[in-house]
């Protein structure tokens, strides 16, 4: 089923996946995991559908699943893409109280927003951010 849901999100078939997602949630014999997750939030945050995203980062929360890097860089590029900056960052930080170590690629998605967006000085903080973190670019 995952991998049903994310093919649908890669072809911008998302609503259609979020149909099939809760067909799951609404089961008896299979629930959504974390995985399924992230694969629906990551189809939203392509799709520039945000709000959804953290609607469903919530749900999973609820749910006791935990997010891993890729669900929670997902999100951070999506409102970079948009040029919400500020959530951005807070994702970084909510990531590391969940316990959840930002990658390189969390920190890229930042950095190569910024820089497009010709915040260069705000992109070499966030850089240096990662490098106290023990990442290189």
């Amino acid at each position: 089923v995952l991998f049903r849901s994310d093919g649908l999100c890669k072809k911008g078939w998302t609503e259609r996946a979020f149909r099939l997602f809760l067909k799951l949630v609404r089961s008896d014999n299979y629930k959504p995991n974390a995985c399924t997750y992230s694969a629906m939030i990551n189809g939203y945050c392509k799709g520039g559908k945000l709000n959804r995203a953290e609607m469903l980062l919530g749900r999973m929360k609820e749910q006791g699943l935990l997010p891993n890097v890729e669900t929670y860089t997902s999100l951070i590029d999506g409102h970079c893409k948009t040029g919400n900056f500020e959530r951005a960052h807070e994702l970084v930080d909510v990531m590391i109280d969940d316990g959840v170590v930002p990658n390189i690629c969390a920190y890229n998605a930042i950095v190569g927003s910024l820089c497009k967006k010709g915040r260069l000085v705000d992109a070499y903080k966030v850089l240096k951010e990662a490098s106290e973190q023990g990442l290189e670019a």
